[in-house]
């Protein structure tokens, strides 16, 4: 049983320990990984630093009860897949990022004004509210200030 446990959380487990009647999991995770102080009312965090290999080593605790040990365990599961989840959504951004990207190069403004996207499942797709669409560079929205007037000289140059 403990060493299918153990395999779940590798390559990230570093150790076990049973301390002042605190059952310890070890890890050393990746900086940029996220994960809470607290897990429910029973598992807790600790950071302990920066490995030398710039992984950051923590520990997840609880008292040492059966019920408890499951818990720390699925709370280490939990921890590895929430993070390897949001890295891999970070991938998929930038590569849909690259591909949209190519598709405004490509296609004429018109083409792009015509633009919907599907998607084979629901997904609740975001819409902007007014104020989202004036945070966006470049976009004008009625009752905004008076343009201002343009410079004598032309543009010579490209800005991006």
């Amino acid at each position: 049983m403990i060493f299918s446990e153990i395999k779940k959380l590798l390559p990230f487990f570093y150790g076990i320990r049973l301390h002042d009647n605190y059952f310890i999991i070890d890890m050393n995770i990746p900086s940029n990984w996220k994960y809470f102080e607290m897990y429910g009312d029973s598992v807790a965090t600790k950071a302990n630093g920066v490995n030398k290999d710039g992984t950051s080593s923590i520990s997840l605790f609880s008292n040492f009860s059966e019920e408890s040990v499951k818990t720390v365990i699925k709370t280490a599961e939990l921890i590895i897949k929430d993070n390897e989840e949001r890295e891999e959504k970070s991938r998929l951004l930038e590569m849909k990022r690259i591909e949209l990207e190519r598709v405004f190069e490509n296609a004429s403004l018109e083409d792009l004004k015509r633009m919907n996207f599907t998607t084979n499942k629901s997904i609740n797709k975001p819409t902007l509210n007014d104020e989202e669409k004036s945070k966006i560079n470049g976009v004008v929205t009625k009752g905004g200030k008076e343009r201002p007037e343009p410079d004598s000289k032309p543009q010579t140059e490209v800005h991006t």
